[in-house]
């Protein structure tokens, strides 16, 4: 047997020039550092810039007024995942569910750190399935940023929910707990934001919502004081009947004042709600109001001594005082959104007997309009209460002058935030409504928001 040959291979000697003994010896310019943007948002990151990383809105985007769509600021997942959660098998889907925690709970919330939506739901989906699959559908396609065409999982998981909820609602007991009320306000809202349908904003889950809370608080009636689980869910519906109130057609309406739901309200008063803040006897006049004024938009027909009575009742509410401002700032935007819209009433169908002039009546709504916007403007545009100043924020938009450009650029800039902020495309069709409405008023044809949004034949759900 030949034994195999060792080669050698000899690597090529290099020569390195020595510098002459007079030669000044240069230090390398060292290469120039980028730091590259991790969690920049996308705008920054397609155009190779460093983002400065600011939320909801970066510097750049605000200088060059671009819609800021910030990559996700998600922490490293716990191993201690709660104990519910792990119990429930192979339906949770971790990602979505981290998200949901971290990010979409937050579009409902004022403060992120008292965040009812967050881990507190956890305690819920081991009785309710359905709960958990509409997060997770929510979550799939709030990281999407609510596309057109919504992601495959997000579509797959409303129709595990819908299907998990039908069987819950064959089952008595379960038919009416807090859980059921919870999945019924997540399947409304996002009815609207998945399937990007103009016209349907989730009324009969709303309808639904409202079933199981009477039936709750019926049950819950003989109790000395009101617990913090039915104050949550009184103000978490008080908050999207507002929001509805002027989109149910007159005769489709359902009076938001019965008995249990006015007593609830006296018992919650100026108590605090993580969702808004301490406003939920003005979110419950607004509820009202907004009823009043789709119904004279419906029939033409007024009702002057409710008026006077709505009217004295937001004059006189006061928000408490606090230390964090943004939260009384945004009470009274809100009430003040709800005197506008009175005024906006009285116009339509003017009372001679009663009323101001065209043009005084115009001067008042012009004012409410200004002071509304005046609250809303006192907000940094980094605080969380931005998630709630839509509404408020179009409805007094719509009444600026043309002489008040900056302003409506400041409307316009401050739903872009808004919009970067909780990833709903609404903030964005209202943009294009002010617009509208904007060029119409400036061409001398008086109309509402309100007027305008149905004869595009649109019903926006703007919370």
């Amino acid at each position: 047997m030949v034994a195999s040959k060792l080669r050698v291979r000899f690597a090529p000697i290099k020569f390195h020039n020595t510098p002459a003994p007079n030669s000044i010896d240069q230090p390398e310019p060292k290469q120039r550092s980028r730091e590259r943007s991790r969690q920049g948002c996308r705008e920054c990151r397609a155009h190779r810039v460093k983002c400065d990383e600011t939320y909801p809105v970066c510097r750049r985007c605000e200088r060059r007024g671009f819609i800021c769509r910030s990559v996700p600021r998600l922490t490293q997942w716990q191993v201690e995942v709660p104990c519910m959660l792990l119990a429930l098998g192979d339906i949770v889907n971790k990602r979505l569910m981290q998200h949901w925690f971290e990010k979409t709970s937050q579009m409902m919330a004022i403060d992120p750190n008292e965040n009812s939506l967050s881990f507190l739901m956890t305690r819920y989906f081991a009785e309710s399935p359905s709960l958990l699959h509409i997060c997770q559908s929510f979550s799939a396609s709030h990281e999407s940023y609510f596309p057109c065409r919504g992601p495959i999982i997000a579509l797959e998981e409303r129709g595990k929910a819908l299907q998990k909820f039908r069987q819950d609602l064959e089952i008595s007991e379960k038919s009416c707990t807090e859980a059921a009320f919870f999945t019924t306000i997540l399947l409304a809202c996002s009815s609207y934001w998945v399937e990007h349908d103009v016209m349907d904003f989730g009324h009969a889950h709303f309808v639904g919502a409202r079933t199981i809370l009477e039936r709750l608080l019926e049950l819950r009636q003989s109790a000395s004081e009101i617990s913090q689980s039915t104050q949550f869910m009184v103000g978490v519906y008080l908050f999207w009947d507002m929001a509805t109130s002027f989109l149910v057609h007159s005769s489709e309406q359902t009076p938001l004042g019965t008995p249990l739901m006015a007593d609830a309200v006296q018992r919650i008063g100026t108590s605090y709600h993580p969702m808004y803040g301490y406003c939920t006897e003005i979110l419950y006049l607004l509820g009202i109001v907004g009823r009043y004024y789709r119904k004279v938009l419906d029939t033409g027909r007024r009702d002057p001594f409710l008026e006077v009575e709505l009217e004295t009742k937001l004059l006189l509410w006061s928000a408490p005082k606090h230390s964090n401002q943004p939260i009384s700032l945004l009470a009274e935007a809100y009430r003040k959104q709800g005197l506008l819209m009175i005024s906006l009433a009285r116009a339509h169908i003017p009372l001679l007997d009663r009323d101001l002039t065209e043009s005084e009546g115009r001067s008042v709504i012009v004012q409410h309009a200004r002071d509304t916007l005046a609250y809303l403007m006192k907000v940094p545009s980094t605080s969380w209460s931005l998630n709630f100043q839509s509404i408020p924020l179009i409805i007094a938009g719509s009444e600026l002058t043309e002489e008040e450009v900056s302003l409506r650029q400041w409307v316009q800039e401050r739903l872009r935030v808004i919009y970067s902020l909780n990833r709903c495309p609404v903030s964005l069709w209202a943009i294009e409504l002010l617009e509208d409405v904007w060029a119409l008023h400036d061409s001398g044809i008086m109309i509402s928001w309100l007027e305008r949004m149905l004869a595009k034949g649109q019903r926006l759900l703007l919370g």
